[in-house]
């Protein structure tokens, strides 16, 4: 299964690399999960969502934005704004679950940005964020949905497809060994490609 060769957006004018982002992501890993921790025993999901679901979710996310963070504020700052959404829209699931309704999960959150962007004077003449491939939408949102049942095989895939952690710094930052990562690793990949041959006719 390919995944996607590169991930880029802008910010303050100059393109940031996936290796980049990957990187900022890595060195505060521990301090994000103390964050969705945070979150989780202050909600309603608490027991119903695990902090590494949460982190792999709003990362997720956070590859979506058109603005991407440079330094660990904003960083820790954009990311407690994605998984505040992320929780929200799993609110919002169950409720409509105990209703009896449907309502299509939406991984793939707009820019945080939008709203505010559209207020500024001149806005209109910005062109949009550029809109991701079908088939890479449709990955991201498959992962984004594995993060419920399969919460650290969908951690080690984003670190390591969508950031390129390697994995002796993945397995020292979950607490596994190298072995269990690969293996999860590729177990994910599996899933995800039956997943998106369904949609391949």
């Amino acid at each position: 299964m390919r995944t996607p060769d590169r991930v880029t957006r802008r910010s303050s004018g100059s393109a940031i690399g996936r290796k980049t982002i990957g990187t900022l992501i890595e060195s505060n890993y521990p301090e994000l999960r103390r964050i969705a921790a945070r979150q989780l025993r202050s909600s309603r999901l608490a027991g119903t969502m695990s902090p590494t679901s949460l982190v792999s979710e709003s990362v997720m996310r956070l590859m979506r934005q058109r603005t991407l963070p440079r330094e660990p504020a904003h960083l820790r700052g954009l990311t407690t704004i994605l998984m505040a959404q992320a929780m929200s829209d799993r609110m919002k699931l169950r409720r409509a679950a105990k209703r009896g309704k449907h309502v299509p999960h939406s991984p793939l959150t707009p820019d945080v940005h939008g709203d505010r962007r559209r207020a500024l004077p001149g806005d209109s003449a910005r062109p949009p964020a550029p809109a991701l491939p079908a088939v890479q939408q449709s990955l991201l949102a498959h992962m984004s949905e594995l993060t419920r049942t399969h919460p650290r095989m969908m951690e080690i895939v984003t670190l390591h497809l969508v950031l390129d952690v390697p994995m002796p710094r993945i397995a020292e930052l979950l607490g596994i060994s190298e072995r269990t990562g690969y293996r999860e690793l590729s177990e994910g990949r599996r899933k995800l490609a039956r997943r998106l041959s369904r949609e391949i006719p």
